[in-house]
């Protein structure tokens, strides 16, 4: 058991193929508590920006527990919950699994009130990380967006990036894209690049 730390400076805050602060870049920064290897819980807070809302921070609390069969194979459970403000449009409870298979992940996630429309997204995704030397990690994550909301499509979305990680300092370049980009007002689906950084404790 033990406290942990973290904070992040991102050129942009993409989240599953939508940036979060409107291209701008954001401060992330998050503490929490490790019960051992296999749960944890934590807050995370970071500057946002949106077109429709006055929200300028979101503010998070979560939790997750990891049951390991072999060691393979794990799956992880997380819940976590949102609240922005000053406006409170886009508040938000998010629940997931990660199921881990020789290091191949498969991933669902279910968000009550997609991007503030009070309806709901449920998410599925693969992701994996391929080592590239000691510190440097390759990585890629295809999600596909499954929506509730009329006028919107379904659609996916990829991050693929690089990046070095060490016990301390951790930084990373990525590319985003979004498949129904032009669905999405004022560019917040468009395809980008991104540049991230920050250490950790």
């Amino acid at each position: 058991p033990r406290l942990y730390g973290d904070i992040k400076l991102t050129t942009n805050y993409i989240e599953k193929g939508l940036t979060q602060t409107d291209k701008n870049p954001s401060v992330i920064a998050g503490f929490g508590y490790w019960f051992g290897p296999q749960g944890r819980i934590g807050v995370q807070a970071s500057n946002v920006k949106y077109e429709d809302f006055d929200s300028t921070t979101r503010a998070d609390i979560f939790g997750e527990y990891k049951f390991l069969f072999t060691a393979n194979a794990d799956l992880k459970i997380k819940t976590s919950y949102s609240q922005y403000s000053p406006a409170a449009g886009r508040n938000n409870l998010l629940t997931g699994l990660d199921q881990n298979l020789f290091t191949y992940h498969f991933l669902f996630e279910h968000d009550d009130n997609f991007e503030g429309t009070k309806t709901r997204r449920d998410w599925v995704a693969f992701h994996k990380d391929w080592n590239l030397g000691t510190s440097y990690l390759f990585s890629m994550t295809i999600g596909y967006s499954m929506l509730q909301i009329t006028g919107l499509k379904n659609y996916f979305d990829t991050r693929i990036g690089a990046s070095y990680v060490s016990t301390n300092f951790f930084a990373g370049i990525y590319h985003c894209y979004n498949s129904k980009a032009s669905q999405f007002a004022n560019g917040q689906g468009d395809m980008t690049f991104l540049i991230e950084g920050g250490v950790k404790f």
